[in-house]
């Protein structure tokens, strides 16, 4: 017993002093991010984790989810530490080398929250290095939490509350919208990370899925699967196909959607709302496609899918309705209104030359049926649903990203011109405005009536002043019509001809290693320039070092010199010239129709894309599709084959090349890998990790759009191996171009080589390098020929502007109080014009200096406007990740008014002249009949200060007085480069005395 006894006494002497010799460190901070309640809750919280055992016991019980979540924190000790190093179950998330040992500081020491991706497991320590080389690792807890399992579903959950929410609101008020319209039996497939799939309330979910038993916020039968194959979804598209005999609403994943508004991030409350809008939208396809409607049904030639000959037609005769139907709604004019609207009845009535065209015009017909109910009632529904606050608080709490005040969203069909999107709802829309009950009409006809149809029925008695036309006066109308269509059809054709398979093949013999430049054309309608104003360019003109085009589904971002130019007609249409390296390697993809392309310094995503080939050059012309500015990019569809056999038939017969096109370009038996190891950025969530990048390969990496920091150091990793001994040689270029390494087996062939190499990067546009790898292969023949060399340049990693403020702009209407919509927005130093969205407000980010950076911001009244406002100018100075608001009162300027009167013989007011001179400057005045007139008279108002209104008049005896000063004042406060006064300013009244006639006496 008593050597038992000396033995613990020596084990507790050895831990004591072993207790007293470890460095006093905590590390803590806050754990941010969307958890699970054991009341199966979808939470945001903020959960401390700490290093330091806590006393406290755990008050609550949180389940994690697969995710990302946020951490900042800071660390405390007593001796110097050199490095830092945080771990996620042994998995290396994040590390620094720190220049000079502190003694507390930031973890990370960035200004950019941690990524604590639960993929790594959720048991986190952090590794410290001191100076004096000692070593001591502290696991990361939480304090008053005890996390439960990281739950399976590695899907969006805001899907399961948005469903609930449509779910219950459709419950209530869903019969209000449409006559027993409900989502009681509506499945849903949500799409997850990893090819991860994830069925709601589905009658017949895929063979190998099971049963999910866990807790969800959402009260229905659960599935999940894994790389279930059968079944392609476009990545940005929501639709309602046919899964297992089943109708389902489908909604993509993005891995984004826990992203939070304290950070930069690729979500924003548009995205947040229309993802909500879009789940209302496809419900009712979903319900609509339950019901036991009459079908309409059309049968399509076979061949036509092959030849794309229904695409042809289904576009052109799209495009000819929609400029008709558009113009219906929209004419202020009743005969020009009745007039469109008569051309489009005749196109839909009158039997079209060839029957083709009638069939294209039947499948249009059943595919805008659908279309345009289910964009008219998803529109109407969210108004109803902003109306219901108490069914829209739920998705407030969780979601930061929805406005807390109730708005009304543009109707998004405006946004799909040639579309069944656009037809469908803009004849339905005409209906409402004849006063026409159309969801009576649709329900009691079960669907077996075409909107055209019900047009025809009810216009000649509910329009105003519609006067039928003849069968002759039909006739020749029609003529007209169909003429204009053979004409479009003959100008898609050939364009199909040369742009589609002339222009790909060319650019496919170029990515060969040719010399060329790229044009990039993107066409932006009408619309899109009322609200956001032209790019100024000089007419023949410029080179300049970078170029940003952003609209809602365009975006072209280069980062390397560049010829930009603009040729202003009907639309704007902005044209840049991307000089290409013979060696030059770049990706793309195709979205549907748009595409994707990336190469060094520049990245496109270009809208209706097509090449076409001409003798100079290569060009790649888009065709921007906003109209109403409510439609981003991830909110378009794809329309799935049953709702609209054209599209899906067309974009299979899209040239695609992959990246297999590129590596064809290795010699056989020869491979390459390179790795970038460091610090990234998230864009899509604004957080770092620590990854090791593939660098030739972006598919190969970790979900997420990784982006490198400035400042942060890189270590490259380059190997290339052969089959055989060649003669090899590697040559590492970096960011600025200068040789970072060079590795060479010319005279001793190797079958490896590899080359690393560290550098900082210097600025965050984008990451500059590039691997150049050359090989000689000996033939067979002769041993010492070369056959064969190639360069190779790997993926680059692109990088936004990294040293990024926010500046939002409130601009209101000062005489009513009510946000001003399409208000000017000029920030020069930036070179930036815009324009106020519907609510008022125009929110910018702009480079700024860490030392901060001042911009002056000059507001301006809407351009519609015919009077003469206030003009604002602000100062703000910008910090890097800060914001700067400015809340801005525009008024419109009033002229100088007065009255003339007569005195004695009375005579005609038009015949004075009336003039207000300051200084230099004269403004000339309009007199009305009645004596009353205005200054100046043609638009425009007199700036503030003292002007002298004079009153002239042939013969006049006298007038009294002659002239009179009158003060403007300056209502515009500070900030005012264009002051004036907010009311008329009153010149008074001027007496004009005339002689009488035949003499001063008025005797004979």
């Amino acid at each position: 017993m008593v050597w038992r006894w000396v033995l613990m006494v020596c084990v507790t002497m050895v831990l004591n002093s072993w207790l007293l010799a470890q460095p006093k460190v905590t590390v803590q901070g806050t754990l941010k991010g969307y958890f699970i309640t054991p009341q199966e809750e979808l939470i945001l919280r903020s959960v401390i984790l700490s290093s330091s055992d806590a006393n406290e016991t755990a008050k609550e019980e949180l389940h994690l989810l697969w995710m990302g979540y946020y951490f900042e924190g800071w660390l405390k000790s007593e001796k110097p530490v050199k490095s830092i190093t945080i771990f996620a179950d042994g998995h290396l998330i994040w590390k620094r080398e720190l220049p000079k040992s502190i003694l507390q500081g930031a973890v990370p020491d960035l200004k950019l929250p941690l990524q604590l991706h639960t993929r790594y497991g959720k048991l986190w320590k952090v590794r410290l290095s001191f100076e004096d080389d000692g070593v001591t690792e502290l696991p990361l807890k939480p304090v008053g939490v005890k996390f439960k399992s990281i739950l399976p579903l590695k899907i969006d959950w805001l899907d399961l509350v948005r469903i609930k929410v449509v779910k219950n609101f459709l419950a209530r008020y869903g019969d209000l919208l449409f006559p027993s319209w409900n989502a009681e039996r509506t499945p849903f497939a949500l799409q997850g990370e990893g090819g991860q799939w994830v069925f709601i309330n589905h009658p017949k979910p895929p063979k190998g899925a099971k049963r999910y038993l866990g807790p969800s916020p959402l009260k229905e039968k659960i599935w999940v699967i894994d790389r279930w194959l059968t079944f392609n979804i476009h990545p940005e598209a929501a639709e309602a196909p046919e899964i297992n005999g089943v109708h389902t609403v489908v909604l993509p994943f993005r891995p984004y959607w826990f992203a939070l508004p304290e950070y930069e991030t690729q979500r924003n409350d548009i995205e947040a709302l229309m993802r909500l809008s879009t789940i209302l939208h496809e419900c009712f396809h979903a319900w609509y496609n339950q019901q036991h409607f009459l079908e309409l049904a059309v049968n399509l030639p076979a061949n036509w899918l092959a030849t794309r000959e229904f695409a042809r037609f289904f576009s052109a005769i799209k495009s000819m309705e929609t400029e008709l139907l558009d113009q219906a709604i929209t004419a202020q004019d009743i005969d020009l209104k009745n007039e469109a609207l008569k051309r489009f009845l005749v196109l839909r009535r009158h039997e079209p030359p060839k029957p083709e065209y009638q069939t294209v015009l039947k499948a249009g017909q059943i595919s805008e049926l659908a279309e345009g109910v289910a964009s008219v009632l998803e529109e109407q529904a969210f108004k109803l649903l902003m109306e219901k606050w108490h069914e829209y608080l739920p998705l407030l709490s969780i979601d930061p990203f929805l406005p807390k005040q109730k708005i009304h969203l543009q109707p998004r069909w405006r946004s799909y011109p040639n579309s069944p999107y656009f037809t469908g709802a803009a004849q339905l829309t005409l209906l409402e405005q004849l006063g026409v009950d159309w969801k009576q009409h649709l329900q009691a006809a079960k669907f077996h009536v075409t909107l055209d149809e019900m047009l025809s029925k009810f216009v000649a008695s509910k329009a105003v002043a519609w006067q039928p036309l003849s069968p002759e006066q039909e006739s020749k109308i029609a003529q007209v019509v169909w003429k204009q269509v053979d004409e479009q059809l003959a100008i898609l054709k050939q364009a199909e001809v040369e742009v589609q398979e002339q222009g790909f093949e060319e650019f496919r013999k170029r990515l060969n290693g040719e010399k060329f430049g790229l044009w990039v054309k993107i066409l932006f309608p009408k619309e899109v320039l009322a609200r956001f104003p032209a790019i100024q360019f000089p007419i023949n003109g410029q080179w300049q070092e970078s170029l940003d085009v952003f609209t809602w589904d365009c975006r072209v971002e280069v980062r390397r010199l560049c010829w930009v130019s603009q040729e202003t007609m009907q639309s704007l249409v902005v044209r840049a010239y991307l000089p290409m390296e013979k060696d030059e390697v770049f990706w793309f993809r195709w979205w549907g129709r748009d595409l994707e392309l990336k190469g060094e310094g520049f990245e496109l995503y270009v809208p209706q894309a097509r090449l076409i080939k001409t003798k100079e050059c290569l060009w790649l012309v888009g065709q921007s599709r906003s109209l109403s500015g409510e439609n981003p990019l991830w909110a378009r569809r794809v329309m799935n084959m049953k709702r609209a056999v054209w599209l899906a038939a067309s974009l299979s017969l899209l040239l695609a090349i992959s990246n297999n096109a590129v590596r064809a370009q290795v010699p056989e038996g020869v491979s390459v890998t390179a790795t970038i190891t460091g610090n990234f950025r998230d864009a899509n969530t604004g957080q770092i990790v620590y990854l090791t990048l593939n660098g030739l390969d972006e598919t190969n990496n970790p979900p997420g759009n990784w982006h490198s920091i400035v400042g942060e150091t890189y270590t490259f990793n380059i190997t290339m191996e052969s089959s055989e001994p060649m003669s090899m040689s590697l040559i590492l270029l970096g960011f600025d171009g200068q040789e970072l390494a060079r590795v060479e087996a010319i005279e001793q062939p190797t079958q490896r080589l590899s080359v690393q190499a560290q550098q900082q990067s210097p600025y965050g546009c984008e990451m500059k390098y590039r691997l150049r790898a050359h090989v000689k292969i000996p033939c067979p023949e002769h041993k010492k020929v070369i056959c064969s060399e190639f360069w190779w340049e790997p993926y680059h990693v692109p990088l936004p502007p990294p040293q990024l403020g926010t500046v939002v702009v409130h601009v209101f209407d000062g005489a009513t109080g009510q946000p001003l919509s399409g208000a000017g927005i000029n920030i020069p130093e930036a070179d930036i014009l815009g324009a106020t969205n519907p609510q008022g407000i125009w929110t910018g980010q702009l480079w700024a200096d860490r030392k901060g950076t001042s911009y002056t911001i000059i507001i301006s009244s809407p351009p519609n406007r015919t009077q003469v406002w206030c003009l604002i100018q602000q100062k703000v100075r910008l910090f890097p990740q800060g914001m700067q608001e400015a809340w801005v009162y525009l008024w419109p300027h009033y002229p100088i008014s007065g009255q003339i009167q007569f005195e004695g013989r009375s005579g005609d007011p038009q015949q004075a002249t009336v003039k207000a001179t300051k200084g230099k400057i004269t403004l000339n005045g309009v007199v009305n009949p009645d004596g009353s007139f205005v200054i100046p008279g043609f638009g425009g108002a007199p700036t503030e200060g003292e002007w002298t209104v004079t009153v002239t008049y042939p013969g006049a005896v006298s007038i009294t007085p002659p002239s009179r000063k009158v003060v403007v004042p300056n209502h515009c406060g500070v900030g005012a480069i264009r002051p004036g006064s907010h009311n008329p300013v009153d010149a008074g009244v001027f007496v004009i005395r005339l002689p009488f006639p035949k003499g001063p006496g008025g005797g004979g």
